[in-house]
């Protein structure tokens, strides 16, 4: 062989065998959430969509509710159990998040109909068989004459309440306590006092 063509041969083989290496797993997803699929550089995961099936949880109020009457808000801490087969992803694309849903009273004795929600985020996912808490802050204004129901859910995907029949929990209805300060049950009595 010419130098030359020598030279062209092992440039050849180097680039063969750096795509040969670039295919192999480098590891880096491997140890990977079961059902989060690669993101590119800078992006969050996107997260499978959560299939009924794997979906088996309970929801609670854990603590409260209680009123801060310094910002006029109602506090509740709320536990979300998970008993299915897989771990609830609550980062990401497509979270489990707990979503805090106004429930408005219907008419001739029909079911709640949903009014304003909001979301409420938990700080680490969920393993099977493990619970993970979330404290919800929410305007008294939201809260006054309704209901609030918690209902678990997967951004995106759906409600795990409303949609794969799962636990939920509600708390309320609430109103003022004498006139227009505190916050009360429906029955007239003071919510604790944070």
């Amino acid at each position: 062989m010419k130098p030359r063509t020598a030279s062209l041969t092992r440039m050849a083989w180097f680039v063969a065998g750096a795509i040969a290496l670039s295919a192999c797993s480098s590891g880096k997803n491997e140890d990977a959430a079961a059902g989060a699929q690669p993101a590119s550089a800078g992006q969050d995961p996107v997260n499978a969509p959560l299939k009924a099936e794997l979906v088996n949880i309970e929801v609670k109020v854990a603590k409260g509710p209680s009123y801060d009457a310094a910002t006029d808000q109602l506090r509740v801490t709320v536990a979300l159990t998970n008993n299915g087969p897989v771990t609830l992803p609550v980062t990401g694309r497509n979270p489990v998040t707990m979503g805090v849903v106004q429930k408005l009273a219907s008419d001739n004795g029909l079911p709640d109909k949903r009014g304003e929600e909001t979301r409420a985020a938990f700080s680490e996912d969920i393993p099977p068989t493990q619970t993970g808490l979330v404290e919800v802050t929410l305007p008294a204004a939201f809260v006054i004459g309704h209901k609030v129901e918690f209902d678990a859910l997967q951004e995106g995907v759906a409600w795990f309440g409303f949609t794969y029949d799962q636990d939920t929990a509600v708390v309320g209805p609430f109103q003022r306590c004498g006139g227009d300060s505190g916050l009360c049950g429906s029955d007239g009595t003071p919510l604790p006092a944070l």
